[in-house]
């Protein structure tokens, strides 16, 4: 769900400005019930952006493009890796149709549950005002009236090629989003969850955000590591915990930070280590020592805190000045930081200064943040860009001074690589937007690019494990194959699924016998040495070729002339063998599984 769509929409008038919207509200009457001329039409339309051209009405949010157009029954699992990502769950949850499994930590789960009820705390507010929409659709989204919205707004609601207007929905209720909080597993970090008996996930600290995660999914086929928006060293919440993230079959790479960065891979010398090695030359323990030194400098720790300093004093300032500070945030980790460098740099000048946390979840977020210290750095167990001239729109004219900085929110483009090399993945899977970013990873790793709508076809990665118990392995006996360096043997029993891994179990009727079985018998029949083996038991034979309708291939016959009349058809999935003497067809079939392999 993107927040930034709220900034279209007018606030809830207060006292002092209650006069100008009633004018505002009386004109845009007459312009619905049809009495608004075209010169009235064009001016609105040909008017600077001011406070008067934001919405009136409930705000609607922009989701996933084309969400009403999905069928959700096909979804089976949904992984929520940060709060934010729960603010647009109740969309899905609340079909009909949607019963796929979800999880998250509980620490996201429960940060998320608040910020959802502050959003719907807040549609309550406007709805006394404007009160309750009558339908899905309101006035300001039909196309009359959205070709009379200013460009920059126009823009905003069907995107800069237009097809992203069907993306807009009302807000939830709270009814949705406490239906939605039955439907969350919670987990605690490196949690085993076991889905449908196939697939184990696991959540691992992502450092972004505090209960922020990454995924590892393995089942019987191979492992999938999911990795989100990540911060190696923070301040506030538990580290990236990539080392539980090593050799992965594929790592989806979900991480679209550096798409905002003009950084990229110009050649390989960038990613040396600090010592200027190449990571091909190390061991696997050097890799991890030199790219763990790598990972967790300080540097993105110091700037973090550098600009929370600059926050700070600035504010220091302005209030010296008589002024007052207003900072909209949307990460909680940031949030607690603030508060922390507040109360210090207020009490270094000797200041009494009241600080709000405008929140109709305030209180209760602040008393969840307490009590949660598995979920925190050790630093904190011991004790995104805006729109400034869109969202200060509603406020202006003011006397105000505009700051912006911008924190960590993801794995910068040169520490990918190193992560990567650590990581030591048979393949990734990297976003289309990254394509530019990549340069010399395309020659260390086994990759794809993945967009919206498109199916990926991933190289298959490895055969499947299988566990049997060591009393059955010591009684099966092995034959090795004539044309393979493999060693196989019969048995019979269950083949099951349990935990994430293939399991072989036997009924207890069912023991691994000495007595000899019938042979089965497999493999492709090599028509050389078929006709090789029968000509050296003193039979004459001449091939003939098959073929279907259209000209393929269909079977391949022998016939044997002496010293009786027997044909041999060799097809895909059979081979038959013709005679009138039974002595003749034994031979036959002898030296036939004498070219097989046979257990």
């Amino acid at each position: 769900m993107d927040l930034s769509s709220l900034a279209i929409f007018s606030p809830v008038p207060t006292s002092s400005n209650l006069i100008a919207y009633n004018e505002k509200f009386s004109y845009s009457s007459e312009k619905y019930a049809g009495l608004e001329s075209n010169e009235d039409k064009r001016r609105k339309i040909n008017k600077p952006l001011d406070a008067n051209s934001l919405i009136g009405a409930e705000p609607h949010y922009r989701t996933v493009k084309n969400l009403l157009l999905w069928n959700v029954s096909f979804i089976d699992v949904v992984l929520i890796s940060s709060p934010m990502g729960m603010l647009g769950l109740p969309f899905l949850t609340r079909n009909k149709d949607f019963s796929a499994k979800v999880y998250a930590t509980e620490a996201t789960a429960r940060i998320g549950q608040l910020m959802m009820e502050d959003l719907v705390s807040m549609h309550k507010e406007y709805r006394q005002f404007y009160g309750a929409e009558e339908s899905d659709a309101p006035q300001w989204m039909k196309w009359d009236e959205l070709e009379l919205l200013p460009l920059e707004l126009r823009q905003i609601v069907s995107g800069a090629d237009g097809t992203e207007f069907g993306g807009w929905m009302p807000l939830y209720s709270a009814a949705d989003v406490k239906a939605c909080m039955l439907k969350v597993e919670c987990l605690k970090y490196a949690e085993e969850a076991c889905y449908g008996g196939t697939l184990i996930i696991q959540a691992f600290s992502s450092g972004l955000e505090i209960g922020s995660c990454n995924w590892g999914i393995s089942g019987p086929k191979g492992s999938i590591t999911y990795i989100s928006s990540s911060v190696f060293q923070s301040s506030v919440a538990m580290s990236f915990n990539y080392k539980a993230l090593q050799r992965s079959d594929v790592i989806l790479y979900s991480d679209f930070s550096s798409c905002n960065g003009p950084d990229k891979f110009d050649n390989d010398d960038n990613c040396s280590g600090a010592a200027g090695n190449n990571y091909s030359n190390l061991s696997s323990d050097d890799v991890n020592s030199e790219g763990h030194d790598t990972l967790l400098n300080d540097d993105e720790y110091l700037e973090e805190m550098e600009k929370l300093n600059f926050i700070c004093s600035c504010s220091v300032d302005c209030i010296k000045a008589g002024g007052s500070v207003l900072i909209p945030i949307s990460r909680i980790g940031i949030t607690l930081q603030l508060l922390e460098r507040f109360a210090l740099h207020l009490a270094s000048e000797n200041m009494r200064v009241p600080i709000f946390l405008i929140s109709s979840v305030a209180e209760e977020l602040i008393a969840f943040t307490n009590i949660i210290p598995e979920w925190l750095c050790e630093q904190w167990q011991d004790r995104e860009g805006l729109d400034a001239n869109l969202a200060l729109l509603p406020f202006k004219p003011m006397a105000m001074k505009v700051l912006q900085c911008s924190f960590v929110s993801g794995i910068q483009v040169q520490k990918s690589h190193h992560l990567l090399k650590i990581l030591q993945p048979r393949h990734i899977l990297f976003p289309e937007l990254l394509r530019q970013h990549i340069g010399p990873l395309e020659t260390l790793f086994s990759f794809n690019y993945y967009s919206e709508n498109k199916t990926v076809h991933i190289p298959y990665m490895k055969d499947s494990e299988l566990d049997i118990t060591v009393e059955l392995a010591c009684q099966l006996q092995y034959t090795t194959l004539k044309q393979q360096d493999m060693n196989i043997s019969r048995l019979k029993g269950d083949l099951m699924i349990e935990h994430g891994r293939y399991r072989l179990h036997l009924g207890n009727d069912e023991q691994v016998s000495s007595q000899p079985r019938l042979l089965l018998h497999f493999g492709r029949i090599d028509l050389n040495n078929l006709l090789t083996a029968l000509q050296k038991l003193g039979m004459n034979t001449t091939l003939e070729e098959v073929t279907g309708a259209a000209g393929s291939h269909k079977a391949s016959r022998i016939h044997v002339s002496e010293p009786s009349k027997a044909m041999i058809e060799v097809m895909e999935a059979q081979t038959l063998i013709s005679a009138a003497d039974e002595n003749i067809a034994s031979v036959i079939s002898q030296a036939i599984s004498g070219i097989l392999d046979c257990i």
